[in-house]
């Protein structure tokens, strides 16, 4: 079952673009996140979403605090 989370205010992300680039940005209120169903890299002390297909890095305490676990049907 894949994990998703429900942003209950916004919160600073890092978009983590090709050629290891990141760029500072804030995830809306609202936005829909999903937990990566694999390992995956980011930055050092970061929890990594997936949000409109693209990666980020959030601080845990940010993602923990500020957002809701969502329960929907399965996907397949």
């Amino acid at each position: 079952m894949v994990k998703r989370y429900r942003l209950k205010v916004s919160i600073p992300a890092i978009l983590d673009k090709p050629a290891r680039t990141q760029v500072q940005v804030k995830l809306s209120a609202g936005a829909l996140l999903r937990a990566p169903s694999k390992p995956s890299t980011t930055l050092f002390g970061m929890t990594v979403v997936f949000w409109a297909g693209r990666h980020y890095s959030v601080y845990p305490r940010d993602h923990i605090q500020k957002a809701e676990r969502v329960y929907m049907a399965r996907e397949g």
